[in-house]
């Protein structure tokens, strides 16, 4: 089994690596593939007794075994972002305002907690990252065509009560809770695919570039059944991301490339609002990106206040008379016991001010390692932020665990910075030891 964190950035199994194995059946490798795999379908449920339970929920507790396992290679640089949050919720837990929510602080800690650790483990490996990424292209394929057979035959799959499983509407979902989600989950996807065309050293063996401007190009119309209002909040932010950091080009074409996707993605928006976005507004239809913006602005409302301790662990309910408060200020006809449609800032409003050193170490780990020279860290970087914007601004739900893998993976990235700077000194040392010997 490859493992552990190395000191050498390590570039990621080809086609041309001559490994015979499609995929690699370690611990390491498995984790990987189906952590990749598995994020695309939390709203499927695996009947375990009366609990509505997802496959990551059983898969998190191989994370435990892989750290038992690997405990003498494991670096508190990748732990240390998802070891905050961890912190965090026993601050919250300790000095919450109501006591916390027994079954939410379970699951926290026996699910994401442990994946999210062995994730951050995984994509340092060599097999695990290249595992990682081809359970991320197979989920995204099998998520794309479940979307297209709701379109075409009205399939819903979801049975996980864990989730809120509202009707749709004609939208497309998958197997995530709610279109939005399907959405900026697909804005992910199609950043990977886009990724891997430009580097095509990162790409799993079997994996062809020709397969990937099939998979790129099937996701458009994938997002645009989504109708999800998510569309315009990431879909910008994506493709500056790919344009500027897929690759290390001169800065100013990358810059001119920058003003053209940007100009003919606004140009693409534009459409897609007349003709598809428009379609949703019906009888008493809120705009939902007023409604996410009154929760957001509701969560913070106690930190405003000046309280420093959070509601504690679960508490998501408590947010609604504020909620209620800027509805009715700004007019808004909303619900306002949904709770907040925000899992980051659903983390401030339950966890305080104890939560602010994990998120703002997650986003600088990962915004950093955009400007890596390793593509591996630039790649990481760019689903961790996608990940964390969408638990930011789109999806508010606790048990999506991409809310929680964008910590791990900020804390791989560094792993694979420090790496990456290891070597250049070893090789600026070598060269100086050389030029004094000549």
């Amino acid at each position: 089994m490859t493992a552990g964190f190395a000191t050498n950035d390590v570039p990621l199994p080809t086609m041309t690596t001559g490994r015979s194995a499609l995929f690699d059946l370690s611990l390491v490798g498995l984790i990987g593939l189906l952590a990749g795999f598995l994020v695309w379908m939390p709203a499927l449920a695996i009947p375990i007794g009366t609990l509505p339970v997802q496959a990551l929920d059983i898969l998190a507790p191989l994370g435990f075994i892989l750290l038992a396992g690997n405990v003498g290679q494991l670096s508190l640089r990748a732990s240390a972002p998802m070891l905050l949050v961890a912190m965090s919720w026993l601050g919250a837990t300790i000095a919450g305002v109501e006591s916390p929510d027994v079954q939410s602080m379970m699951f926290l800690f026996l699910g994401p907690l442990p994946l999210a650790l062995a994730v951050s483990f995984v994509a340092t490996t060599p097999v695990g990252a290249s595992q990682f990424i081809r359970g991320l292209l197979f989920g995204q394929i099998a998520s794309l065509m479940l979307g297209f057979g709701q379109f075409l035959f009205g399939w819903d799959v979801r049975n996980n009560g864990s989730f809120n499983l509202i009707r749709q509407s004609g939208r497309v979902f998958g197997a995530f809770p709610e279109a939005s989600a399907y959405g900026s989950a697909h804005l992910c996807g199609l950043a990977v695919t886009l990724f891997l065309l430009g580097n095509g050293e990162l790409r799993p063996r079997g994996v062809k570039r020709v397969h990937l401007q099939a998979l790129a190009l099937i996701s458009l119309p994938g997002i645009a059944l989504s109708r999800s209002s998510s569309v315009f909040l990431l879909t910008p932010t994506v493709v500056a991301l790919i344009l500027l950091f897929s690759q290390r080009r001169n800065f100013s074409r990358r810059i001119a490339r920058l003003g053209i996707g940007l100009g003919v993605t606004v140009v693409g928006l534009a459409y897609f609002y007349s003709s598809v976005f428009t379609s949703r507004s019906s009888g008493d239809y809120i705009n939902s990106l007023e409604a996410r913006g009154a929760t957001i602005l509701a969560a913070v409302r106690p930190i405003q206040e000046g309280q420093f301790r959070g509601a504690g662990l679960g508490n998501n309910h408590l947010v609604e008379p504020y909620v209620r408060e800027i509805a009715n200020r700004e007019g808004l006809n909303m619900s306002v016991n949904d709770g907040i449609a925000s899992a980051t800032f659903a983390r401030v409003f339950e966890e305080g001010y104890f939560a602010f050193p994990s998120i703002i170490l997650g986003f600088f780990l990962l915004a950093r390692g955009l400007r890596s020279h390793s593509a591996t860290a630039r790649f990481f970087s760019i689903v961790g932020i996608v990940w964390a914007l969408s638990a930011t601004f789109v999806s508010g739900y606790r048990g999506l665990y991409t809310a929680w893998l964008w910590y791990g993976l900020a804390g791989a990235v560094a792993v694979r910075q420090l790496a990456q700077s290891r070597r250049k000194n070893k090789q600026g040392s070598l060269t100086r030891r050389s030029a004094e010997l000549s």
